[in-house]
């Protein structure tokens, strides 16, 4: 059966050697994936580092810190770092530069102005209600959640103007790198230990200097010819497309942020830093399928544009064929060496093995599922999308407030894990019975495959 199933995989696969569109698939797609497996072991070292660099019980504080970021980032964003991908490329494709540059200006106002209330609003709470407990990190977290918002929009600006290497490397690669450096000087003594506030400071002030360069990189985000340049604007048509990419963005991130924002309020910032290590770790999982996301994509767009259903289904298989054996090693590395690699964080973190092996089985079930977000968001399929990943989350949610207080680390894992696998179901039997396309492992196996064409 084993040799069977790869013989057809190997047919698929030679049968698309000679596509242009699956060679270029495969060009931006190691491109991505070298920078994300880099990014990815940065990743890892950073928050590593930054374990290393402070007490057991600032690092949870500080996780508690960076989940609320990351969070209110997305929120104050109002869905834009979606939106510019999708306008921006079709102005720049049509030479309609002053669209172009309008809808990239009113990005970065709107992402400025909501991240920077959300923040400001941390931060007078931290610094004016009665009765909260080590307010400054707070007040950190309030200036992080702008720098990072603003970061993660011009990434998704970068994406769509220039390509894969500018909109991945800075963020992902180099403000890593530098703050990796900087916890490095802390753990050689020549400076003082790190709290939850310094820590976040840290990476604030990091990310800060990289958005910087990264903006002086191009022409369209260099804040004189931003600024000044003519433009053109078509607000109330991107405000009408906003709204489901909006909602699906902060529905996405709201279980796993969530999670750790509500250990830091029923638990000891140990246990929550421990939860936060775990989680950061099993997102390692979703590398690979990250990384040919981001050219799968319009890949798929185009055909199902075209009507192409037998191509979609020629990519959701190549592609989940390609990510199912990396994921399934990782997985395989945290099952046999997590105690290990969890306790070079410092000591205690080897506890949260069983909520790293929980939470990296929701993301082997993602990885599984193969493409299911290209899916449902390049087929003109976003508002069942959002309403399957409303209902899993809001139950995931649920789940969190009574597993956490029984269970603790573990309650929390079982609800995000449940999560991130409840709505990869969905969407598998959402694609299969309305697109014709099962984008998941299943689709090796013909009599799992719908014929139907959409």
């Amino acid at each position: 059966m084993i040799t069977a199933t790869w013989g057809r995989i190997r047919a698929r696969a030679a049968a698309l050697a000679n596509d242009d569109v699956m060679a270029k698939l495969a060009r931006g797609g190691m491109a991505a994936l070298i920078i994300k497996i880099g990014g990815a072991g940065l990743s890892f070292l950073m928050f590593l580092m930054l374990a290393r660099a402070m007490s057991a019980e600032e690092y949870g504080r500080f996780g508690f810190a960076f989940s609320l970021a990351t969070l209110l980032a997305v929120v104050g964003s109002f869905g834009f770092r979606s939106l510019v991908l999708r306008y921006a490329a079709a102005y720049a494709a049509d030479g309609a530069i002053e669209l172009e540059r309008g809808v990239i200006r009113h990005g970065y106002v709107v992402t400025a102005l909501g991240c920077g209330v959300l923040g400001l609003g941390v931060a007078i709470f931290a610094a004016f209600v009665p009765g909260v407990s080590h307010p400054s990190y707070l007040i950190a977290a309030g200036a992080f959640t702008l720098v990072l918002g603003l970061a993660e929009y011009q990434a998704s600006v970068m994406r769509a103007i220039t390509g894969i290497t500018l909109s991945l490397v800075p963020r992902d690669i180099i403000w890593r790198l530098l703050v990796v450096a900087g916890c490095g000087l802390v753990t050689i003594e020549l400076f003082p230990q790190l709290t939850a506030t310094s820590g976040t400071i840290l990476i604030a002030a990091v990310l800060l200097v990289v958005l910087l360069g990264q903006a002086l990189a191009h022409p369209m985000t260099r804040p004189g010819p931003l600024i000044t340049g003519p433009v053109q604007s078509e607000r109330k048509k991107w405000w009408s497309s906003v709204g489901s990419l909006w909602g699906t963005l902060i529905v996405r991130s709201s279980a796993p942020n969530l999670a750790v924002v509500y250990l830091g309020f029923v638990m000891s910032p140990a246990a929550t830093g421990t939860f936060f290590a775990a989680l950061q770790l099993s997102v390692a999982m979703n590398l690979f399928l990250m990384s040919s996301g981001i050219v799968v994509a319009p890949a798929i767009a185009r055909h199902f544009h075209r009507r192409e259903i037998d191509s979609v289904r020629n990519l959701c298989l190549v592609t989940v064929s390609a990510v199912a054996i990396p994921t399934i090693i990782i997985f395989a590395a945290f099952l046999i060496f997590g105690h290990q690699i969890l306790g070079l964080f410092g000591d205690g973190f080897e506890n949260g093995y069983t909520a790293l092996l929980i939470l990296s089985a929701g993301n082997l079930v993602n990885a599984l599922s193969g493409p299911t977000i290209p899916m449902m968001e390049m087929t003109g399929s976003e508002r069942p999308y959002f309403r399957i990943i409303l209902a899993t989350n809001i139950t995931a949610l649920l789940l969190i407030a009574v597993l956490t207080p029984i269970w603790g680390t573990v309650g929390a894992a079982i609800a995000v894990a449940f999560a991130t696998s409840a709505w990869n179901v969905g969407c598998i039997a959402y694609c299969r019975k309305n697109l014709g396309v099962d984008p998941s492992i299943l689709s090796i196996f013909p009599s799992a495959r719908r014929q139907k064409k959409g």
